[in-house]
């Protein structure tokens, strides 16, 4: 198994395993594709990858050379067998999300329950459980100054951006009362924690 072919396994980014976009490149080619079903199928050799995969032999040996210079494909007493745990590692890897430091100005259990409706600095949903809704309200209550009044449209402005409606945002701010409102329109901030 080559370290150094191109698309192979040095490309990875884990201890010279294939990334998930060096196994997608692999596969992009249909004779490679057909080897690698063949082999997962059971086919064990060389003569009988040819024949379940229906190429001529010398594509299929190409095909299966490039499969086992990437790794995907390994030679065993057993015979040939699919590196399974190699597609396994580049999906985990794929998948793993960026972390979110969005929040990581809060204590403990705020930052739980921020983390949880309002990843990445945007509310997704509001909690229904009061403790938690009071939290996350708290937390939009911060995007007001103290003693600053604000119009209507200024407020829905704050909070515009979220999955949940600005408006209701705004209602629910003003009953939990961390936001108050008089006649006129003009809204300030009545409540919440303080930085």
């Amino acid at each position: 198994m080559s370290e150094t072919t191109s698309g192979g396994p040095s490309d990875g980014p884990s201890g010279g395993r294939p990334s998930a976009p060096t196994i997608v490149g692999q596969l992009a080619d249909a004779d490679r594709r057909r080897v690698l079903a063949t082999i997962e199928l059971g086919a064990t050799n060389l003569v009988e990858v040819t024949a379940a995969a229906d190429l001529p032999e010398h594509r299929a040996a190409k095909a299966l050379g490039r499969l086992v210079d990437a790794g995907l494909v390994v030679s065993g007493d057993g015979g040939l067998t699919v590196a399974g745990e190699v597609f396994a590692l580049a999906a985990r890897e794929a998948i793993v999300r960026p972390t979110d430091t969005s929040h990581d100005d809060q204590p403990g259990d705020t930052r739980k329950v921020l983390l949880a409706f309002a990843p990445h600095g945007r509310l997704a949903t509001i909690p229904t459980a009061p403790a938690k809704r009071l939290v996350v309200l708290d937390w939009l209550c911060q995007q007001f100054e103290p003693g600053r009044r604000y119009t209507e449209r200024e407020v829905t402005e704050a909070l515009d951006g979220h999955a949940v409606d600005a408006v209701t945002l705004r209602r629910f701010l003003v009953d939990a009362e961390l936001l108050d409102r008089d006649t006129t329109g003009q809204y300030w901030r009545a409540g919440g924690s303080t930085v």
